[in-house]
């Protein structure tokens, strides 16, 4: 096997691990036969796109107050806005949502079919 080979199989394997990490992180069953191609890793792709730019804007709601909303209330979801931004963790209901939105694009790229492809004709 050549040196190339190994490095695509190599990236091959990391991806697939990669995606199914993300699902088990989203608690969803992966929808998939776990093979591999550019159009898994171009959905992947938008699917982890979609979740980030999710969880983002998920920071800024502010988290529901235990009571009347107070002026600490307000100041310490101010500072967990921030907070939440510098730490850039993705959102599992938004993780959630894009294997949802991307489950048939997911699919149909596993066996080969590229949805992309399909919405350009439409």
């Amino acid at each position: 096997m050549s040196g190339d080979q190994e490095n695509t199989d190599a990236q091959k394997a990391a991806l697939k691990e990669t995606i199914d990490s993300f699902f088990r992180f989203a608690q969803v069953p992966v929808p998939w036969n776990g093979v591999v191609n550019d159009g898994v890793a171009t959905v992947f792709h938008n699917m982890l796109t979609e979740t980030a730019k999710c969880s983002q804007a998920l920071s800024f709601v502010p988290r529901p107050a235990g009571g009347p909303a107070s002026v600490v209330w307000l100041s310490m979801q101010l500072a967990g806005v921030g907070y939440r931004n510098i730490q850039k963790k993705l959102s599992v209901t938004c993780a959630k949502k894009a294997v949802q939105n991307f489950r048939s694009d997911f699919q149909l790229a596993s066996m080969g079919a590229s949805a992309l492809q399909f919405a350009r004709w439409a």
